[in-house]
């Protein structure tokens, strides 16, 4: 299963409205999820646990969690940088 795809199921579970067709290219997820600032941290904590890596804090921005696009390539480098 592809990074894009977990990090699709990771919101579905936490927002179990949102189907796999809702993620149209170029949607930004806070306005298909609404993420507040709970909302956040939630799905960080998720990330980290679908993907067994932490999410340094330093690395993460709003930006950078409102775009598919570059989550997947965060995450993606992320994992390649575990032991």
């Amino acid at each position: 299963m592809s990074t894009e795809t977990r990090i699709k199921r990771v919101l579905m579970k936490l927002s179990p409205s949102l189907k796999e067709d809702d993620f149209e290219d170029g949607v930004k997820l806070d306005e298909l999820f609404g993420l507040d600032s709970m909302t956040i941290i939630d799905f960080v904590a998720e990330l980290e646990k679908e993907f067994n890596l932490t999410i340094e804090s330093d690395g993460l921005s709003y930006d950078l969690l409102r775009d598919l696009t570059r989550l997947t390539a965060y995450i993606e480098k992320q994992a390649s940088n575990q032991p």
